[in-house]
């Protein structure tokens, strides 16, 4: 069983630090990522609609974290912060393959699900984090 405690990410990570997140997730396991949208129709659907393999359950789209779809995760707003309606889909999150998250983004609020070890790999790389 992964014992894991909640560690909050003060402040947003932009920019290399968000993108270098994203990274450092896959690499601890994230397999997932899903999306909430909102409208069914305008910028927000169309972005989701860029992403490759995805899978909608209502209005979240789950798409595996494949290169093509990291990149597009990664490019596609500055931070972490910026999966906001209506122009894109909100509510970030990256599942490891059991489906158990790992980073969530809800809102304005931030949070990494991490064991002790996975947590002192994410300080090590990204001490900004103030983990």
């Amino acid at each position: 069983m992964r014992v894991v405690r909640k560690c909050p990410i003060v402040g947003e990570p932009q920019g290399a630090v968000y993108r270098a997140l994203l990274g450092v997730c896959v690499e601890l396991g994230a397999a997932t990522a899903s999306l909430v949208v909102g409208e069914p129709s305008g910028p927000a659907l169309e972005v989701a609609h860029a992403f490759e393999r995805t899978v909608w359950n209502g209005p979240v789209v789950e798409l595996p974290l494949t290169e093509p779809n990291l990149a597009l995760l990664g490019a596609a707003v500055d931070g972490l912060f910026g999966w906001r309606a209506p122009d894109r889909p909100e509510d970030l999150s990256l599942h490891l393959v059991d489906e158990t998250p790992i980073l969530v983004a809800d809102g304005a609020s931030t949070w990494l699900l991490l064991t002790d070890a996975e947590r002192r790999v994410v300080r090590d790389r990204l001490p900004v984090l103030g983990l």
